[in-house]
């Protein structure tokens, strides 16, 4: 099974998201929902943080941010559990084969 790429978003501040990666299955994890387009145009699958509020605190956010970084969303997203191997890309990275 190939990996699945991820990356994340967490805050209220405006932020440029870079299209995915071609030939993977790409999910785009946030709290932010007006973010939602943007992502989706781009070629992600987005995927609601609801559990972790948005805050303007960019140190909060920061934290909130390794929910996803350090796996720890299977139980809000159960459907992710089965997959063996899960590439976390930072947002500010564009994702490229080189990076995977």
């Amino acid at each position: 099974m190939k990996p699945i790429i991820t990356t994340s978003y967490f805050g209220t501040t405006p932020t440029d998201i870079h299209r995915s990666a071609p030939g993977f299955d790409n999910y785009f994890f946030t709290n932010n929902a007006s973010t939602r387009e943007q992502a989706e145009q781009k070629g992600w699958v987005y995927k609601g943080v609801e559990s972790l509020p948005p805050t303007p605190d960019y140190r909060i956010s920061s934290q909130q941010s390794k929910y996803i970084k350090f796996l720890q969303y299977f139980e809000e997203f159960p459907e992710f559990k089965h997959y063996s191997k899960i590439i976390h890309l930072d947002h500010k990275i564009p994702p490229s084969l080189n990076l995977i």
